[in-house]
């Protein structure tokens, strides 16, 4: 599909911003930033991150990546009130593990579900799953007469076609039968996020497995102080039970998983020097 590109498309500001130093401010959130590449850091506003346009590598589709981007950004509006809806009903008693597991109801679940799919469909995870996508949508959603395309065959996608998918109904499928397990950070060291923000755990055989499959579990951090597990839905809710409570070794865990997946940027709600002698600290 097209040349792989090293320099990845960066999460929505909205979401970003959910990371801000004082709190979900929108785009004027204020943020710490970690370069990756050159090692260094700062702070600017969330608004600075911008979503990059005409992310999709398919030199095919020339100014049609314009529409895919526009499609992306009307379905991307609605992501930061949902999850700042979905933080501000998370209320846990401090130290409780139980409490931290959480069967979402299914019609938030689902709207959840399509934003974080649409959102992680544009970066890694994802990224290279279009033409599975593209062949679900064909067999599942009912919008008319949609031609065959072979893998060479992009240009021929139109404006209408594009457009006429119903790809929100179909990215909520993904993940709204899952688990959804709500980790509670009551530590010093935050949730980190980055531009590549979520993590997948291949628990199968097969190498190459659709978005979908119950072989894979889900991590994506959602704020400093919450974070999301998805689980197959398989997998029964006594078992889950059976984890000890989170301490700042589990969160530096996940945060290393983060750092790991990250493509350019880290981003958080502290100064990232504090971050390190905290972790160098609790780890050494």
């Amino acid at each position: 599909m097209g040349k792989e590109y090293t320099k990845q498309h960066i999460v929505p500001s909205c979401y970003i911003a959910n990371f801000g130093a004082n709190g979900n401010e929108g785009r004027k959130s204020s943020i710490y930033y970690y370069l990756k590449e050159k090692g260094i850091s700062g702070c600017g506003c969330a608004g600075d991150f911008p979503v990059e346009g005409n992310y999709y590598d398919i030199p095919e589709l020339g100014e049609n990546k314009k529409i895919l981007e526009l499609l992306f950004q009307k379905i991307e509006t609605d992501l930061s009130d949902l999850l700042k809806e979905l933080i501000c009903s998370i209320t846990f008693e401090k130290k409780d593990r139980k409490g931290c597991y959480v069967d979402y109801p299914l019609s938030k679940r689902q709207a959840l579900s399509a934003q974080f799919a649409m959102q992680i469909q544009r970066t890694n995870l994802l990224r290279k799953q279009f033409e599975y996508i593209y062949d679900q949508l064909k067999a599942h959603v009912p919008c008319g007469s949609i031609p065959d395309y072979d893998k060479s065959d992009y240009k021929r996608l139109q404006n209408t076609q594009i457009l006429s998918f119903d790809l929100a109904h179909f990215y909520a499928n993904i993940f709204n039968d899952k688990k959804w397990v709500i980790i509670v950070n009551h530590t010093e060291l935050p949730f980190l996020t980055s531009d590549n923000p979520l993590i997948a755990v291949n628990h199968g055989k097969n190498v190459h497995v659709s978005a979908a499959s119950d072989d894979l579990t889900y991590y994506i951090p959602i704020s400093p102080l919450f974070a999301i597990e998805m689980y197959p839905k398989s997998v029964k809710w006594n078992d889950l039970f059976c984890f000890d409570e989170y301490d700042v070794k589990n969160i530096a865990l996940y945060n290393m998983y983060i750092e790991r997946e990250c493509t350019r940027m880290l981003f958080s709600n502290k100064d990232f020097g504090f971050i390190k002698e905290l972790l160098d600290k609790e780890l050494s």
